[in-house]
C-alpha cells in the first residue's frame, strides 16, 4: 500500500438509503414470518437504524500512518465497551456478524459464540459488574449471554428496536429504544420496566454513563441527565440537535463532551451550557479521550478528528467512525469502531514541558527582582511510523523531536539512535544528511553543534527496512515462534573536544564519555510458513550536550512494533512494566 496516498471513495447518499430500506424491508418480512419471539411494530419495515453501514463501494481504502487496521475489515463496527475492572477485556457490536470479544486491549479478536442470537442487526454491547454482556438490537430486542449463546430477554420491553445498552457499577441495566424511552432491568436482564419519566423526548440515541455515577441519555431533540440511575431524567440541553455519543472528563466532574447531528460541543458546568467545538460541523457520531487527556471525534464520513491548538485536525483515520475508546492500563490507546472494521491508534508520551525557576535577588535598595534561572535541558521522543505490527520489507521510520529547555543556547549537541535488530538502515533515509547525520556500527548520529531556542523544536529521523534472514545452512527448529532479547555493545562516542587555533594555549578540559544504554532487538519466526509479524524494538533515543563547562545527557522512551503477543515479554526484559 502506498502509505503517501490517501484515496476516500464516498457513497451516494440517496442510494446508500435506498438499499438500507431494501434491507430493511428483507428484516420486515422475516419479522413477519415469526423468525422473532416478538412483531415488529406497526408499519412492519421498522425504523430506520441510527447508524447505518455505507456500502461496499463506500468502503475507504487508505494508509494510516498513526492508525492500524486490526480486525474486521469491510464490516461495521458500531460500538466498543471496555469489561468492567479489566483494562484489556473488550466487547464490539458488528453489524451483521455478531459480538467479537478482545482480551489483548484491542489489537486481536475473536467472534463470541452465536447460537440464540437470532437477530443480527447488532447496534450496541454493554457489560455489567458482574460480567454478563448483553447484546441490544434493531428489531430483536436485548439478548444476554449465557456462556455458549444468547438468550433473549425482552420481558416488560414494549419496544424491541434497541439505540443503546448500558450498565451502571451497581448492575442495573438500562435499554434505550427507538421511540418509547428508556427501559431499567435490576435483575440481569429478567425483567424489564419503563423508566422515562423526565425524558422531554423518547427518541433514543445513547446512554452514557460516568464513573461518579451520572447518567446521559441522547435523544433525536437534546441531551438528558439523570443522578438517580436513570430512574427519572431533567433535560441537558443542546434542544434541536441529534446526541449521539458523549465523553466525561476523569479528572473534571464538570466537563462533558457531546457528539451530535451539527458537530462537537463541550459543557464545563455539568451539562447546564454548551459551547459548539469547530468548525467542522457535519454529523459526529463519537467523542472519547486517549490517556493524555487530548480529545478526539468520529465523523460520518469524514474520518476521525483530533482538538489540538483550538481547532480539529483531521487524522489519517477515513471512512466513518462510528465509536472510539481509550482502553490499557497507563496512557493506553484509542480503539475506534468504523464502517470498515477496528482501528487502534497507540497514545504518544507527552513532550515535557519547559518549567523556569524564579530567584528572588536583593539589591543595593533591599528592593527584590526577579531573576529567571532555569537549568539547562534538551527534551527528546522518540517516535515510529507505522505504529502497529510489521512483517518482512515493511518500512519503519524513526523520528527523534527535540526541543531545548530554559531558554539558552547547548553546545556540542549530538544525538544517536541505534538500528533496531530485525532491520537494516535505507540508504539515503538519514536526515538531516552529512555532515550532520551519519552512520557507523548500527548507530545513527547527528552533531546538530551549537542549538538555542530558536533552533527547537526540531527533528531527526532515518527509515529502516524489516528483514529478518537465518543463518546459511541453519536447520529450521520446530518449535512454536518465541521472543528473546539480544544486546547489542554500541560505540563510545570520543566526547573529547577538538581545540581550535584560538584554543591551544588554553588547556582543554577531560570529559568522561559515558556509553549509552544498548539497544534491544527481538525475533521472531514461524517455521513450516511464511514469516508472520516480527518483533522489532528500538531503545530509545540518546543525546548528550555541554553546558557552562559540564557534560549532560538524556534518554527518550523506547519503541515497539509486533505482533501483541511479544508485547509483554520484551516490555518486562527491557526493564518497563507489562501492559
Amino acid at each position: 500500500m502506498n502509505q503517501n496516498r490517501l484515496l476516500r471513495f464516498e457513497s451516494n447518499a440517496a442510494a446508500r438509503h435506498l438499499r438500507g430500506r431494501c434491507v430493511l424491508t428483507l428484516l420486515g418480512l422475516a419479522l413477519a414470518l415469526g423468525m422473532l419471539l416478538y412483531a415488529t411494530p406497526a408499519g412492519a419495515v421498522g425504523p430506520t437504524p441510527p447508524k447505518e453501514a455505507p456500502d461496499s463501494a463506500a468502503l475507504s481504502v487508505y494508509p494510516a500512518a498513526d492508525w492500524s487496521q486490526v480486525a474486521l475489515a469491510g464490516q461495521a463496527a458500531y460500538w466498543i465497551v471496555n469489561a468492567p475492572g479489566s483494562s484489556s477485556v473488550l466487547y464490539a457490536a458488528i453489524g451483521g456478524a455478531g459480538i467479537y470479544t478482545s482480551a489483548d486491549g484491542g489489537q486481536s479478536w475473536a467472534l463470541m459464540p452465536g447460537a440464540g442470537l437470532t437477530n443480527l442487526v447488532l447496534q450496541t454491547v454493554t457489560v455489567c459488574p458482574s460480567g454478563a454482556v448483553f447484546a441490544g438490537t434493531w428489531g430483536g430486542g436485548v439478548y444476554r449471554f449465557e456462556g455458549s449463546g444468547w438468550a433473549q430477554v425482552n420481558g416488560g420491553l414494549s419496544q424491541l428496536f434497541i439505540a443503546s445498552v448500558a450498565c451502571d457499577s451497581a448492575g442495573t441495566l438500562l435499554a434505550g429504544t427507538y421511540d418509547q424511552g428508556v427501559f431499567r432491568s435490576s435483575n440481569n436482564g429478567g425483567n424489564w420496566t419503563s423508566s422515562s419519566s423526565g425524558l422531554g423526548d423518547q427518541r433514543m440515541l445513547v446512554l452514557r454513563i460516568a464513573d461518579i455515577g451520572l447518567m446521559m441519555a441522547g435523544t433525536r431533540n437534546g441531551a438528558f441527565l439523570s443522578l438517580s440511575g436513570g430512574a427519572d431524567w431533567v433535560t441537558a440541553g443542546l434542544s434541536g440537535q441529534a446526541v449521539y455519543d458523549f465523553a466525561f472528563d476523569p479528572n473534571d466532574a464538570q466537563r462533558i463532551w457531546a457528539a451530535t447531528g451539527t458537530g462537537v460541543f463541550e459543557s464545563t458546568d455539568r451539562a447546564a451550557s454548551w459551547t459548539r467545538l469547530g468548525p467542522p460541523n457535519g454529523v459526529f457520531y463519537t467523542v472519547g479521550l486517549d490517556g493524555n487527556g487530548e480529545l478526539y471525534a468520529g465523523a460520518q464520513g469524514t474520518g476521525a478528528y483530533h482538538w489540538t491548538g483550538s481547532q480539529w485536525v483531521s487524522e489519517t483515520l477515513a471512512g466513518s467512525v462510528y465509536c472510539m475508546r481509550n482502553v490499557g492500563s497507563g496512557i493506553g490507546r484509542l480503539v475506534a469502531g468504523t464502517a470498515n472494521g477496528i482501528w487502534t491508534r497507540e497514545t504518544e508520551l507527552p513532550m515535557p514541558t519547559p518549567t523556569m525557576t524564579v530567584t528572588p535577588t536583593p539589591t543595593l535598595t533591599a528592593t527584590p527582582t526577579a531573576t529567571a534561572t532555569p537549568a539547562p535541558g534538551l527534551a527528546i521522543r522518540l517516535v515510529n511510523t507505522p505504529r502497529g505490527p510489521v512483517v518482512v520489507d515493511d518500512v519503519i521510520t524513526y523520528t527523534v523531536r527535540y526541543q531545548v529547555i530554559g531558554g539558552m543556547v547547548l553546545d556540542n549537541v549530538t544525538i544517536t539512535n541505534a538500528v533496531p535488530l530485525n532491520t537494516e538502515l535505507i540508504t539515503g533515509s538519514i536526515q538531516p544528511p552529512d555532515p550532520i547525520g551519519s552512520y557507523s556500527g548500527d548507530i545513527v548520529r547527528w552533531d546538530l553543534g551549537s542549538i538555542g531556542p530558536a533552533d527547537s523544536p526540531g527533528a531527526v529521523s532515518y527509515s529502516v527496512r524489516v528483514v529478518v534472514a537465518l543463518p546459511a545452512g541453519t536447520t529450521p527448529p520446530t518449535l512454536t515462534p518465541t521472543a528473546t532479547r539480544t544486546e547489542t555493545d554500541v560505540p563510545t562516542p570520543d566526547l573529547t573536544p577538538t581545540p581550535t587555533a584560538t584554543e591551544a594555549l588554553t588547556p582543554t578540559p577531560t570529559l568522561t564519555p559515558e556509553t549509552p544504554p544498548a539497544p534491544l532487538g527481538v525475533r521472531s519466526v514461524r517455521i513450516g510458513a511464511v514469516l508472520e509479524n516480527v518483533a522489532v524494538m528500538n531503545g530509545g533515543a540518546w543525546a548528550y550536550w555541554d553546558y557552562a563547562g559540564t557534560r549532560h545527557e538524556t534518554r527518550s522512551n523506547a519503541v515497539v512494533q509486533g505482533a501483541l503477543n511479544y508485547l509483554p515479554m520484551i516490555l518486562l526484559r527491557a526493564g518497563l512494566s507489562a501492559p
